[in-house]
């Protein structure tokens, strides 16, 4: 018996494989894409968390400075719009000399995270 296929056509399996690879390569792409996106926002609540923890170090800095020798600050909590939350700790280091303990803590897709700056503000 001779076979009627042409040299040039697809058969139905062959156009079935073809649809599947391509449908898992779509799929592969929109989840990478997906991913790409959650890793920015958070990168952007990242930035945004640092940003606010250096503001708000340079603020207790300028309270120092306008303290004198009193230096009388006092740890505290603050928090931002976005879930971002700060909480400060100040400690002796010297009569004119404080230490600084900042906990900014953000949310991430897999449970909140907090970072720790530690640093000193000088009394003046």
């Amino acid at each position: 018996m001779r076979c009627l296929r042409s040299a040039a056509g697809l058969t139905l399996v062959e156009l079935l494989v073809a649809l599947v690879l391509l449908a898992s390569g779509v799929l592969l792409v929109a989840g990478a894409a997906g991913a790409a996106g959650r890793l920015l926002a958070d990168g952007r609540r990242a930035s945004r968390a640092g940003t606010l923890a250096e503001r708000h170090l340079e603020l207790l800095r300028g309270d120092a400075a306008r303290a004198g020798s009193g230096c009388a600050l006092a740890g505290g909590r603050d928090s931002a719009a976005d879930g971002i939350a700060l909480t400060w700790q100040l400690g002796d280091l010297g009569p004119m000399l404080r230490r600084v303990v900042l906990v900014v803590t953000r949310p991430t897709p897999t449970g909140p995270r907090a970072d720790t700056v530690v640093s000193w503000v000088t009394c003046d």
